[in-house]
């Protein structure tokens, strides 16, 4: 019985190319914004990298990119960017970008607060709950008044976070209802629906 060996050698110009490994990733909401942070970890370098960003985790674009070589062939290099405007009250996803073709994994961050209005309340009609958002710092309190349409005070809430608070609707009536919000000062003022 005879057994053979092949050995196949490639010719050093195919064999591919070395990525850059990423450490340390993490995507997370920071005061409306989003901080993307990564490391590249020593050893690996790339030839220019970016942040991309994408409302369904499939068709990404680029919101920010860094020229040149990235990471180093010694040590731990480190990156940070803040997306200072993404889509408000919605899953926002991010990859980062090492070179032409090599990604990271797809994170997502929901965006919680407010950015661009002062004031949303969701979902209208409503049957359980709706989540009021107020565009206030992340510390503030209120005090929560719920009107029926015919004036009539049904739920009172006091000291509840202001920048997002749910209003539990289980045993009003359908219809047409009110809230004023009271925070450091200031007046907040809407209505929703019950379903």
């Amino acid at each position: 019985m005879c057994t053979s060996l092949f050995l196949f050698l490639l010719p050093a110009f195919v064999v591919a190319q070395e990525h850059p490994f990423l450490g340390a990733y993490t995507v997370a909401e920071v005061d409306g914004g989003v901080r993307i942070q990564w490391t590249i970890v020593g050893g690996n370098t790339c030839d220019g990298q970016g942040v991309q960003r994408s409302l369904d985790g499939v068709v990404f674009a680029d919101v920010h990119t860094i020229a040149g070589l990235c990471g180093h062939p010694s040590v731990d290099v480190q990156y940070n960017w803040l997306d200072a405007t993404p889509p408000e009250l919605q899953r926002v996803y991010y990859r980062v970008r090492m070179g032409f073709e090599d990604y990271s994994s797809v994170k997502s961050v929901d965006i919680s607060r407010l950015i661009t209005t002062e004031q949303r309340v969701f979902p209208s009609p409503a049957k359980e709950h709706i989540t009021l958002l107020l565009n206030v710092p992340s510390y503030s309190t209120m005090e929560l008044q719920v009107f029926a349409a015919d004036g009539s005070l049904v739920r009172t809430y006091a000291g509840v976070p202001a920048q997002r608070t749910e209003i539990e609707l289980l045993g009003l009536a359908s219809g047409v209802y009110t809230y004023t919000a009271l925070v450091d000062g200031r007046t907040f003022t809407g209505r929703f629906v019950k379903g």
